[in-house]
């Protein structure tokens, strides 16, 4: 196939078309077919000739002057035309023209969007008080009649309505600060389109740095991780209400803030690598949440922060790094929570660093010393149904946070659990497994970490929860038992490998029922 392209100074072109003066009279030899009717300035357009022969010559009239094929014509010839108009393709044979076809090149024009106007609209989102609010009504774009609709502006228990139904622009100035929802109805008085809008007062002297606009009040939140956190806000004399949408922290109230030069209000939510390093002097529960602010820059008489409580309890740690976002003192307990409700949190401007603990039914405990000035505390669940331990150094402070020996435990009573230390600086831990009806133990450092895996002592049990163990030396315990199942109450010895070293004995063949087990 033959390319054709327009001369162009500079330009190597594949096929080139020499200027030709063409002569008017037409003999019929071939026929011309082209791929399209119109093509694109810069697209191809094929040219096809049903009998091509040497003798042919092909011709291309552009609106800027003709073109002859330089070379053997050939059944297709591709072409691409570079300016806008009417092309002629001709075929002669010497001094005979026998076909002609034409085609169309174009431009394609940039089709801008049309601007879709909204049904109902203000001006703005915020005006002062004394300002006018310019609402505008497109009903008949969306194919509303407008004499059908009601237009009224709704404030509080107010209502203004418009008389003669909704015109494309309406002047309103408000009388009142406040949050107004202006609302377009049809004949039946459903709501078609609503708009809102609110007034601001003016703000005493004393409240005017940095709260003259809402963009202004804006850029006095500083907000960390922003991706976290879409505010809105409200700002009315004596009273600033700073809102969340998309985290636990509903919303900030701060009674007749006064801000010094620079002032900033900052509050951030805690991420899942700082909960982790909240260390609270507690055996066993969760830090479901926690977030911090720095109020201090800022005087007020009373302070206020809404949450969405996912735990039980509030801890607080007054001695708060907000740079770092860590604790500096201990961490207290503030109040109890509603967990899936809103609770209400009072706070002053020393008050930065806060925890939404789980707390958990611990129904089992006890407890072991090591050395290296340091115990063991080990503990059943209840309220997730597992074993588990934490280490702590004797001023109170976690040296290792919860390890789960057994995450369904099932349910406890109140000698489920055991433990021993032995005089390497190693524990043996020993459990009773209601959901599978085991009574097992394990072997673990003073660092948390496993030694001897879980061993099985009893795997028929039944639902004893009763256990004990005791270390011997550095090298051997005793385990004992209750069996629900037989009611036989029972002890066997172990290396610390987890090797049995007695047989079972069973020291009481007929206990009945009995809970109540200790070595």
């Amino acid at each position: 196939m033959e390319r054709i392209k327009a001369l162009k100074s500079g330009i190597s072109l594949l096929v080139v078309l020499a200027a030709l003066i063409a002569p008017a009279a037409l003999a019929a030899c071939t026929s011309i077919e082209l791929s399209a009717e119109s093509v694109e300035v810069g697209s191809e357009i094929i040219v096809g000739i049903s009998k091509p022969a040497a003798e042919y010559e092909l011709v291309i009239k552009s609106p800027s002057g003709p073109y002859r094929l330089l070379g053997e014509l050939s059944s297709q010839t591709s072409f691409i035309p570079r300016e806008e108009g009417t092309y002629s393709v001709e075929v002669w044979n010497g001094s005979q023209m026998c076909a002609s076809a034409q085609f169309r090149a174009f431009r394609k024009q940039e089709v801008s969007e049309a601007i879709v106007p909204p049904l109902l609209s203000t001006d703005k989102a915020s005006y002062n008080l004394g300002e006018s609010v310019i609402i505008s009504a497109n009903p008949e774009y969306y194919g509303y009649t407008a004499g059908n609709l009601t237009l009224k502006i709704q404030f509080k228990t107010q209502s203004y309505s418009l008389l003669g139904g909704p015109i494309s622009q309406t002047e309103f100035k408000p009388s009142l600060a406040g949050n107004y929802t202006v609302i377009l109805s049809d004949s039946l008085g459903s709501t078609v389109a609503t708009a809102g809008f609110s007034v601001y007062e003016e703000i005493e002297p004393d409240l005017t740095q940095n709260f003259e606009t809402p963009s202004k009040k804006m850029s006095n939140v500083e907000k960390r991780a922003s991706d976290r956190f879409d505010f809105s806000e409200n700002f009315t004399s004596g009273e600033w209400l700073l809102e969340f949408s998309g985290t636990f922290i509903r919303r900030v109230r701060m009674k007749n803030p006064v801000l010094r030069n620079n002032s900033v209000m900052r509050i951030s939510e805690l991420t899942e690598p700082e909960k982790r390093k909240i260390n609270l002097p507690i055996i066993s529960g969760e830090v479901r949440a926690a977030f911090s602010m720095d109020p201090s820059s800022i005087d007020f008489s009373y302070g206020e922060i809404v949450i969405n409580a996912s735990g039980n309890e509030l801890w607080k740690c007054a001695d708060w790094n907000y740079e770092g976002q860590s604790c500096n003192g201990v961490w207290t307990k503030q109040q109890d929570l509603a967990p899936g409700q809103e609770n209400t949190i009072t706070f002053n401007s020393s008050d930065p660093g806060y925890a939404v603990v789980a707390t958990v039914q611990l129904t089992s405990i006890a407890a072991a010393t090591l050395s290296e000035n340091s115990f063991v505390v080990a503990y059943c669940d209840d309220t997730n149904d597992r074993t588990a331990f934490k280490i702590f150094w004797t001023n109170g402070t976690l040296r290792k946070d919860e390890v789960v020996v057994d995450s369904t435990t099932g349910n406890c009573n109140y000698t489920s659990v055991s433990v021993s230390a032995f005089t390497n600086d190693s524990f043996v831990i020993g459990w009773i497994d209601t959901v599978s009806s085991y009574a097992s133990f394990a072997v673990y450092d003073a660092s948390g970490n496993v030694v001897t895996p879980r061993v099985d002592v009893d795997t028929t049990a039944g639902t004893s929860r009763s256990v004990s163990v005791s270390a011997f030396n550095s090298t051997a315990f005793v385990f004992g038992w209750y069996d629900q199942a037989s009611a036989y109450a029972s002890f066997r010895t172990y290396s610390i490998s987890g090797t049995a070293i007695s047989s079972v004995v069973n020291v009481d063949p007929s206990a009945g029922p009995c809970n109540a087990v200790s070595v």
